[in-house]
C-alpha cells in the first residue's frame, strides 16, 4: 500500500517537469530503477519513461495528462 502512495507520488513528480526518472525512483525509495519501472509499471499501466513522455505532450498541449 505505502509503494501505491510513493506511486501517485512519482507520476505527480513526472506530471510538475521531473524527468530525472533514475533520482525520482531514488528519491522514493527504490535503489533498483528496473524495479521501480515495473512497480510504476503495475499501478499506472504505463512504464515511467512513456508516462514522461505523455506528460510532456500533454504540458506542451496546455491539457492535464491523460493518465493518472
Amino acid at each position: 500500500m505505502l509503494a501505491g502512495y510513493r506511486l501517485q507520488d512519482a507520476a505527480a513528480a513526472i506530471d510538475d517537469g521531473t524527468d530525472d526518472l533514475a533520482g525520482l525512483a531514488a528519491s522514493l525509495g527504490w535503489f533498483d530503477q528496473a524495479h521501480f519501472s515495473r512497480d510504476f509499471r503495475a499501478v499506472v499501466g504505463t512504464t515511467p519513461s512513456a508516462y514522461l513522455q505523455q506528460a510532456g505532450a500533454a504540458r506542451e498541449a496546455g491539457a492535464a495528462h491523460p493518465v493518472g
